[in-house]
């Protein structure tokens, strides 16, 4: 969309409608399908909480030393 290819105009279909089938896919190259990867890192963050909370509870696990200390902190 940046370099001007497209608009949201002549979207076809986001990769959402395709998954839960309410678009088929792509039937011609003119069709464009829309997928952003935003807010994927949010979720990926919400699931490895939930490994590290069950991993506590479980008594399982081994803690890593990813640096000797950050350098945002």
């Amino acid at each position: 969309m940046e370099e001007g290819e497209f608009d949201e105009t002549s979207l076809y279909a986001e990769l959402g409608e395709i998954v839960n089938n309410k678009k088929v896919g792509r039937e011609n190259n003119r069709e464009k399908i829309y997928f952003s990867s935003v807010g994927m890192g949010i979720e990926d963050i919400a699931v490895a909480k939930r490994i590290y909370d069950s991993a506590i509870k479980q008594n399982i696990g081994k803690q890593l030393s990813l640096w000797g200390s950050p350098i945002f902190v």
